[in-house]
């Protein structure tokens, strides 16, 4: 299963760190930027599943922020939890419901309570289902459970990665996923090699998928993406 990403922005290294550790423990993957150019920059790259956004940041305010991301088409859905070092004030909190925050949250907060809060709102936006076993992508066919992959009925031969590789391109389907997050979700600890690991492997799906290699899109400066044209 996926890893849900969450992009944190704050300008306190010491919260960001504070926030990853807590996140990371939890089974999220974890995003920071401590500065708004730097978020917006990192959302293009690629979209998280939901932002913790500090209304205070030095160049742009985290209102400011969540405007520009709720005014772009790739990320106007992401939900969003603010973060405040001062009470919300009622005029704050409508502004901020106005402009497409999901929630706020008051420094400090308890570890439990931010998790807390985090899954409440993915529950709210995106309710938890049950994965499909089976998934397609025009001829290439996989059945996770039996770990069987068949391009127009041929049986493929993949090793752990190569077939966990293809699972997370599947189910991601259409979506860029950065190197950083497929190291993290595939090779989690293991990180020889770093980035090379993930093109190496690529390189070998691609090849043994055949004709069918070409739907491993790369997308340069930001990842890899399964194109979601049927063909």
């Amino acid at each position: 299963m996926s890893k849900k990403r969450i992009l944190v922005i704050d300008d306190d290294p010491r919260i960001l760190s504070s926030i990853k550790e807590i996140l990371t423990e939890e089974g999220f993957f974890v995003i920071t930027a401590a500065s708004s150019d730097e978020a917006l920059y990192k959302t293009k790259r690629s979209t998280p599943d939901l932002i913790i956004l500090d209304i205070m940041l030095p160049e742009m305010s985290g209102w400011d922020v969540c405007r520009v991301l709720k005014g772009d088409e790739r990320t106007q859905s992401v939900p969003v939890l603010m973060i405040s070092g001062t009470s919300v004030k009622s005029k704050d909190r409508e502004t901020g419901l106005n402009l497409g925050a999901d929630d706020y949250i008051i420094k400090p907060f308890h570890a439990n309570e931010l998790v807390a809060r985090i899954r409440a709102i993915l529950r709210r936006v995106k309710p938890e289902s049950v994965r499909p076993s089976c998934l397609s992508a025009g001829d290439i066919r996989m059945d996770i459970e039996r770990r069987a992959v068949t391009v127009k009925d041929k049986k493929i031969k993949l090793n752990k990665k190569e077939f966990s590789l293809l699972t997370v391109l599947m189910r991601e389907r259409g979506r860029v996923l950065s190197k950083d997050f497929l190291l993290e979700s595939i090779w989690e600890r293991e990180r020889c090699g770093k980035e090379q690991v993930v093109e190496i492997t690529v390189q070998r799906l691609r090849k043994k998928i055949g004709g069918y290699g070409g739907k491993i899109e790369t997308i340069h400066g930001l990842g890899y993406r399964l194109s979601d044209e049927n063909r």
